[in-house]
């Protein structure tokens, strides 16, 4: 598949249904998914958040609000924020990190355009139209939805570094240079000094994504676990899977965003799979699920594996030595080139007549939840 489709097809897929038209997903009456009700809170004070909370959110229930953070930026450099979605059904808490394909050099970032809102960047009335609102994942009065009942925080993606960046970068692109703030993982722990007093007394914290935003789920989890001490904390990545990058790939992101691995984790640097071993042993009592086609073309590409099957053996083989090994860990494995898979939490069925909706609960409960493979 050619980087031009790839770029393409990461534009589509910035919403994370797979299968849905980039206009977003019908709703239950047929129309465009829209936010037209949205809430939008004032502006945070400005203060840094890395270590000192801030006061809780406070925000209507059980309707989505826009919380701008001045401190959190887009790839351009402009503020952004996040979304949230209050409940008194419950106190756990459901976290969803947008996806959206990756840059990190002049062609990525520039040319075929594979990170979404880097130059665009993301704030209300972007979330006013977003499309992954009206997926499955967050629709309360869906019985097959394991986490109706749940607190709603959406994370939108505009840094090009699964949300896991802390520099700035600048590239030589067009005859002119241009910044980009791959500032992800700077964000994400000033979210945090929002969320941790918002849900202090959540039970459980479930943090999720798609594409990118899978792989955002695990290079962030030590933060959450850091922010939640006294909760279960537990990720599912939806198309994230930790297999090493091919042809030095994983270099060029850690020299173009900074990539930010936990301070204990000497490993982490030196691939991917190292750093899914840190979390299944670091953190025992967390369940780390994943949803996975073993050939997907989008992870092909941008992991930089040549044509041919080398993806499809990686992938296996990070499976058979990883994911297996870990007591606390387990897949969701279809036979397919397609990508993300959390878009068809309804309909989605294991050849042995398991349900994707039926496994995700599983992982929310921690019942009756194995790994199905090919």
């Amino acid at each position: 598949m050619h980087w031009t489709l790839i770029a393409a097809l990461i534009l589509s897929l910035a919403g994370a249904c797979n299968g849905d038209p980039p206009a977003g997903p019908p709703t239950n009456d047929g129309s465009s998914a829209t936010n037209s009700d949205l809430v939008v809170l004032g502006t945070n004070d400005g203060a840094d958040g890395a270590t000192t909370p801030l006061e809780p959110i406070d925000a209507p229930l059980d309707e989505w609000t826009w919380v701008p953070f001045d401190n959190a930026r887009c790839g351009n450099g402009a503020p952004t924020g996040i979304g949230v979605n209050l409940t008194d059904r419950s106190d756990d808490v459901f976290v969803y990190f947008q996806g959206g394909g990756a840059c990190w050099d002049v062609n990525s970032c520039f040319v075929l355009n594979a990170a979404v809102n880097i130059e665009s960047g993301y704030g209300p009335s972007r979330f006013a139209n977003e499309v992954v609102l009206g997926a499955a994942g967050f629709d309360r009065d869906e019985s097959r939805n394991p986490m109706r009942d749940m607190n709603y925080v959406f994370i939108p993606y505009c840094t090009g570094d699964f949300h896991a960046g802390d520099k700035v970068t600048t590239y030589a692109a067009l005859g002119q240079s241009r910044d980009v703030h791959h500032v992800g993982g700077a964000n994400v722990q000033r979210f945090l000094a929002r969320l941790q007093p918002t849900f202090a007394d959540a039970p459980r914290v479930f943090v999720s994504g798609s594409s990118a935003g899978g792989y955002a789920a695990q290079l962030n989890f030590h933060r959450f676990a850091a922010a939640f001490p006294e909760a279960e904390v537990h990720a599912l990545s939806d198309c994230g899977p930790l297999v090493q990058p091919h042809a030095g790939r994983f270099g060029d992101w850690k020299q173009a965003w900074s990539l930010q691995t936990p301070e204990d984790c000497i490993q982490c640097d030196d691939g991917l799979p190292q750093w899914h071993d840190y979390l299944t042993q670091n953190y025992p009592t967390s369940r780390f699920g994943l949803l996975a086609y073993d050939a997907d073309q989008v992870v092909h590409t941008y992991w930089a594996y040549p044509v041919g099957n080398s993806f499809v053996e990686a992938f296996r083989a990070f499976a058979d030595n990883h994911i297996e090994p870990a007591a606390n860990a387990e897949a969701f494995v279809l036979a397919s080139t397609q990508h993300v898979m959390l878009g068809g939490l309804t309909t989605t069925q294991a050849p042995n007549g398991t349900t994707l909706s039926g496994w995700i609960d599983g992982w929310v409960t921690g019942t009756d939840w194995t790994t199905i493979r090919p």
